[in-house]
């Protein structure tokens, strides 16, 4: 009763189950067990963590990003709970440790999960999971570390739900940016929208929702131009956008600054 309640609530797990609801009446039932600023090894089970070779880690003065350290205290207690599915919103403390990693870690995490959940309780072994795909903390900076993870959240492949990531769904935050609160972007609404828009077709399997965005399916050049072909239908505007950027070979991996990469103006 009264907003006092969601004073420390998630927003974006407010906003999605808010969305979700609008579309099938059915009352959701919500649990936030989250920590700000941790690594996804903290979220590990010791097994995950093996299967990606992460080196141990114990953090005295910072014991929340020891490795499975809220594994053990936040999520390994919940297990018998049956749960619809799972929402994820992190990223940011992992772009400078064991960032190349992620696209080991975070889909192991997810498989675990589920593993975890299903063996002690009526979860589905394919309990669908949504996440929030990472935001940036300044527009303008050249440095590729939040893309590179961007694109680890998915596996390496750019979208989901994909092979190695099935039953998943994201939605894109990057231009919900506002200066003031960097990182963290006042505009919750439609960050859980588009959760919600996204997990209404995977998890709830409403066709009438899209999983994902256009994908560019097919790329193509000639002597002076790139050409890109989508497998949506796609409207280009380009009242904010300079330019496109691309990156060859294994230049996409080591540098860390978009000024060296080659500009690429749109048609």
């Amino acid at each position: 009763n009264g907003n006092r309640n969601l004073n420390s609530f998630s927003s974006v797990c407010f906003f999605y189950a808010m969305n979700v609801y609008d579309q099938l009446g059915v009352p959701m039932g919500l649990i936030d067990s989250a920590w700000g600023g941790t690594r996804v090894e903290a979220w590990s089970s010791q097994d995950a963590l093996d299967a990606c070779e992460i080196e141990d880690n114990v953090m005295p003065n910072n014991p929340q990003n020891s490795n499975s350290y809220l594994w053990n205290s936040m999520i390994h207690p919940l297990r018998k709970m049956t749960v619809k599915g799972f929402l994820w919103y992190q990223g940011e403390a992992n772009a400078n440790w064991n960032m190349d990693k992620y696209s080991c870690t975070f889909p192991t995490l997810i498989s675990s999960w589920r593993d975890q959940f299903s063996m002690m309780s009526n979860t589905s072994p394919d309990a669908p999971f949504g996440f929030v795909m990472l935001s940036t903390i300044k527009y303008g900076t050249a440095g590729t570390t939040y893309p590179r993870l961007r694109l680890h959240q998915t596996a390496d492949y750019g979208f989901v739900p994909n092979p190695d990531m099935p039953y998943t769904f994201m939605a894109t935050a990057v231009d919900t940016y506002d200066e003031e609160n960097g990182i963290h972007p006042r505009y919750k609404k439609i960050v859980g929208e588009r959760l919600a828009y996204a997990g209404l077709g995977v998890a709830y399997d409403l066709d009438s929702f899209p999983i994902n965005g256009p994908i560019a399916s097919e790329v193509t050049q000639d002597d002076t131009s790139y050409f890109l072909e989508y497998d949506q239908d796609i409207t280009f505007d380009s009242s904010e956008l300079s330019g496109f950027f691309y990156c060859c070979a294994e230049d996409c991996a080591t540098t860390n600054d978009i000024k060296q990469w080659p500009p690429v103006d749109p048609a």
